[in-house]
């Protein structure tokens, strides 16, 4: 162990000295990984001299580390570099055990794969190939979603171009004159459609094209509504902690999933999406529970290259897991247990007034006008060198046909937000939650999706507003924020008892469907 501590001591000096930023740094940093790549290679022929030099370190020894040890020796040797860096260092060095040739050196490889950057790129190819599959299906949706988003736009009049050269029909950049108020084509700069590509893509919501992309794949749907009920609603409402509803049940005569949140809060802010036919392995009237780990864990790993399924007990009933080839994701059954406290969700009936429109154009208004307020109120606490926090509320203000917010801390400065179909007044002492809107517009506005709604009664006038729109295949979403009635940031009542069996056959015996809470 001595004489591989010693050696060791050598490949870290190597390391320190290619750590810097200067050119001496760049030129070091090739020599000091191959250095470490000689060493790694020498102490993998003795596996259990290696497991006892990293733990030796303090590094723990499991799969990872064993499937790649350059993971370990990285941190020992490069301390001080990001996370990023190791991630890229150790991938070059496992990719040039398994596939640099004998006869050729660290270095020279290196150099014959276009650098550091080079080899990364050909390792994450190489060790997940399915992950450039899924990344260039949703570039590809992307820039349909762009064209089709550009060609929906207000256009100025044809002008003729001129200089004599010929145009292919597409897109172009341009270089324009602008001058009192009217443009003019000085030349046509480039159409050369992979050139283009990262100005196309800005007109193309990420979001939309991810999940379009991974739509053919099992468990898609569940994936999107788990992801949409997850960014809707946070995990933690009053110190308990948000939880996610999967049921199966029958919608007149036809199967569904609804995914929800529920809560042993007595009041907060609910979402649901309703997709078509029931979800497989959790059987016909199944009902479980995804806490909020569980539900991150999910919606983040599903995008890789594995398939995912729900596997349990064949009947459907016990505990069920969301699983893939690197990942398992526990699904509680819902249980009588569950009723102390009482598990909540959203109220039923309620009356609906003032309906209204919240367009993907009013959320970008929204969240630009909020990051606005925030950081001039942080100007102020600067220039006055006070902590005033950050407003918590918004006040509704109807304007002709449409609701405007403010907030008290700039009562002169206000956004446009809901597009009113008829007039109305709304109830006084009613607000916003800045963090629930914000959640909505986050949620919604990079997936291109407008809803509609209208503010609901429940035990009090105004209590919330209510939005509902299509998702696509069959889907849909629905969202109910409760308003804000004091100072004190309380909610509207907007939330009942989970009933026993939901959707099935309730207290009383009578089977009731499922209302719409928008």
């Amino acid at each position: 162990m001595r004489a591989v501590e010693r050696e060791f001591a050598a490949v870290a000096a190597a390391a320190t000295e290619a750590s810097g930023h200067d050119e001496v740094a760049r030129h070091s940093l090739g020599r000091a990984l191959e250095a470490l790549f000689d060493f790694g290679e020498r102490l993998r022929t003795e596996p259990q001299l290696l497991e006892a030099f990293l733990q030796s370190r303090k590094l723990p020894w499991n799969k990872v580390t064993e499937a790649n040890p350059y993971n370990g020796l990285v941190r020992l040797a490069f301390p001080n570099i990001s996370k990023a860096s190791v991630s890229q260092y150790s991938s070059v060095l496992r990719l040039a055990h398994d596939t640099k040739p004998a006869t050729m050196g660290f270095v020279e490889w290196l150099g014959h794969g276009g650098g550091i950057a080079g080899r990364y790129g050909e390792a994450r190819l190489y060790y997940n190939p399915g992950a450039h599959e899924v990344r260039e299906d949703a570039r590809r949706h992307r820039l349909a979603l762009a064209r089709d988003n550009l060609d929906r736009m207000a256009m100025s009049s044809r002008v003729k171009l001129i200089g004599g050269r010929r145009f292919i029909d597409g897109y172009a950049t341009a270089l324009v004159r602008i001058a009192d108020g009217q443009a003019v084509i000085v030349a046509v700069l480039e159409q050369n459609e992979q050139k283009l590509e990262p100005v196309l893509l800005e007109f193309g919501p990420p979001e939309k094209a991810r999940q379009q992309a991974l739509v053919a794949r099992p468990l898609s749907r569940l994936h999107e509504a788990v992801g949409l009920v997850s960014a809707l609603t946070g995990d933690e409402v009053q110190k308990n902690e948000r939880l996610i509803l999967v049921e199966n049940a029958m919608d007149d005569g036809a199967p569904i999933c609804r995914v929800s949140s529920v809560c042993a809060a007595h009041t907060f802010p609910f979402a649901r999406v309703t997709v078509p036919h029931h979800a497989a392995g959790i059987g016909p009237n199944g009902r479980y529970l995804l806490d909020a780990a569980g539900a991150r864990r999910f919606v983040r790993a599903f995008p890789g290259v594995d398939e995912w399924s729900i596997e349990g007990p064949d009947n459907g009933q016990g505990a069920c897991h969301l699983n893939s080839a690197r990942c398992s994701v526990p699904l509680r059954p819902l249980e009588p247990s569950d009723r102390a406290p009482p598990l909540r969700t959203a109220a039923r009936p309620m009356r609906h007034s003032k309906h209204l429109t919240l367009t993907v154009d009013a959320m970008t208004g929204y969240l630009r006008w909020i990051e606005g307020v925030r950081g001039r109120v942080a100007k102020r606490n600067l220039s006055r060198r006070q902590a005033r926090p950050m407003p918590e509320r918004l006040g509704l203000i109807p304007v002709g046909s449409a609701v405007a917010v403010t907030v008290e801390e700039e009562p002169n400065h206000e956004v446009s937000l809901f597009r009113l179909h008829a007039g109305g007044k709304i109830a006084p002492e009613r607000w916003l939650s800045v963090r629930d809107l914000e959640a909505v517009c986050r949620a919604l506005e990079p997936r291109d999706i407008q809803a509609d709604g209208s503010f609901v009664d429940v035990e009090v006038a105004d209590a919330g507003v209510a939005l509902r729109t299509p998702l696509g295949g069959g889907a849909v979403l629905e969202v109910l924020l409760p308003c804000v009635i004091s100072r004190g940031m309380d909610y509207a009542q907007i939330c009942e008892e989970l009933e026993p069996d939901d959707g099935a056959v309730p207290r009383g015996g009578r089977r009731r469907r499922v209302r719409d809470v928008a």
